[in-house]
């Protein structure tokens, strides 16, 4: 035996490899712990990311770059599904590199959607005004000695709530957030019910932005040694809540008609609007009952920064969703007046266009194309190729084989095929053509078929994968970044 891994819960073999077993993974995979993880996936135990060794006996994790030196016993735990976010881990770790008093708290983790609030002690080596010895010391979590209110640090040294905002959550240039919807088509801009859309994603970056100051203002006044009471944080969420339903109302009575559309599946633009609105204010009040309680078991002044940045973060990630969730509205929106003019006689287009949608679902699986592909890898637990590339994915599928030609079903051996996501740039006749031969020869395959650029630009991909899937009587799930699946 060259390698043993137990689950660390119960003590039962995950796998055994015996010396020629363990020879032949260093040749393929090569002999360190994150080449372990690997083949650990492919032999169906899940994402890599989700896997964790520790030492035998010293109870203690195994680093990614570390070599395995046979005999070795090994420990595993499986952790609950978080798929990693490498554009926001970017976010995070750029933002540490700003001497700011704003960021000086931060810290990496790419399992935490948000900043991670750790131990007093980690900063014990700080100078006492650091903003998170600060954060500590209200919340009784540091042993740090009381100051006096004239040896506080200045206030100017303080970032404004604005400026902490943008620095700790930036919007990358690629993202939904930046474009408004999809990637920017100017098709879906010019639709009535867009109108309604922007000001409303608008209205919900507002809110997380508001949640986010509130929270910290009151870090900000911690440093006099004195934090504004818990209830002025709960007033000002609160408000802001309020500000946020009465901008939904009005909006919404202003709606154009195609607002009102129902869109295959999807609802209509309102019915999006309201649900989206519906789960902003569920967030709130989990937090204003989190922050409730932290009033009854502390006190009247500790600091509850960390929960309305926790919020923060939660209406960020809930913005790109409902971004995206109205950019397929809007694109199927958009599909229906298309087909409603050529029928009219206003519109020519190839007659294999047929400008009909199937049946749609919009999964909320946040926040990049990479997170919804990890969530497939989670259902399917096995491999996965991709015809035509796909450059983003690699760094999160080490194991992703680029596929140049297509086999036919019989032969195709991935769990997961991925079509769309790379390969030139093509007329949409020509996209709806190549696309149609590749589904069809996937048909029979039992291999889950995934795909990018559901989006108003790619005609010909749209029209190709709502073909398929009316003929195939299936319902097609979308989901960020242009993401389809059947």
């Amino acid at each position: 035996m060259a390698l043993h891994v137990l689950w660390a819960a119960s003590g039962e073999d995950v796998f055994v490899f015996s010396d020629e077993e363990f020879q032949a993974l260093v040749e393929e995979r090569g002999n360190t712990i994150k080449a372990l993880k690997l083949e650990l996936m492919f032999r169906g135990f899940g994402s890599r990311f989700r896997l964790r060794l520790l030492h035998a006996e010293e109870h203690l994790e195994v680093g990614d770059d570390a070599v395995i030196v046979p005999p070795l016993v090994l420990k595993m735990v499986k952790l609950a599904f978080l798929p990693p976010d490498r554009v926001r881990d970017e976010e995070f770790l750029d933002a540490c590199a700003v001497v700011d008093a704003a960021t000086d708290g931060l810290r990496r983790s790419p399992s935490i959607r948000g900043p991670c609030f750790t131990f007093a002690s980690d900063f014990a080596a700080e100078e006492w005004e650091q903003p998170m010895r600060i954060w500590h010391r209200a919340n009784g979590e540091a042993r740090d000695p009381p100051f006096a209110k004239e040896q506080a640090p200045c206030q100017r040294t303080w970032a404004s709530s604005n400026e902490a905002w943008r620095t700790w959550f930036p919007v990358p240039q690629d993202s939904v957030l930046q474009h408004l919807f999809g990637v920017g088509e100017e098709e879906l801009l010019s639709l009535g019910a867009s109108h309604v859309c922007k000001h409303l994603s608008a209205a919900m970056a507002k809110f997380a932005e508001q949640v986010f100051a509130a929270g910290y203002q009151q870090l900000v006044s911690c440093q006099g040694g004195s934090c504004s009471q818990i209830p002025l944080v709960e007033e000002e969420l609160t408000r802001a809540g309020d500000q946020l339903q009465r901008t939904w109302q009005i909006f919404l009575q202003r709606a154009s008609n195609d607002a009102k559309v129902e869109l295959y599946g999807l609802g209509s633009v309102e019915d999006v609007l309201l649900d989206q609105r519906r789960k902003a204010l569920e967030l709130l009040e989990q937090s204003l009952r989190e922050i409730h309680h932290a009033r009854q078991s502390l006190v009247q002044d500790g600091c509850v920064f960390d929960m309305t940045t926790r919020l923060a973060r939660a209406l960020r990630d809930q913005e790109q969703l409902m971004r995206w969730h109205l950019s397929h509205a809007l694109l199927a929106l958009f599909w229906w007046q298309l087909r409603q003019q050529r029928e009219q006689g206003h519109f020519e287009a190839p007659p294999e266009l047929r400008f009909e949608l199937p049946g749609l679902r919009f999964e909320d699986i946040c926040c990049r194309r990479w997170d919804v592909v990890l969530a497939a890898l989670e259902r399917t637990g096995g491999s996965v190729a991709a015809w035509g590339g796909a450059p983003d994915l690699q760094e999160w599928l080490p194991g992703l084989e680029q596929l140049e030609h297509l086999p036919g079903a019989g032969s195709v051996q991935h769990d997961v095929v991925l079509l769309g996501c790379g390969g030139p740039e093509l007329e949409p006749l020509e996209e709806f053509l190549l696309l149609r031969e590749q589904l069809q020869r996937l048909e029979s395959s039992k291999a889950q078929v995934m795909g990018c650029h559901f989006l108003a630009k790619h005609i010909g991909l749209v029209e190709a994968v709502s073909q398929h899937a009316l003929e195939a009587a299936v319902t097609l799930n979308l989901g960020v970044d242009g993401t389809w699946w059947f």
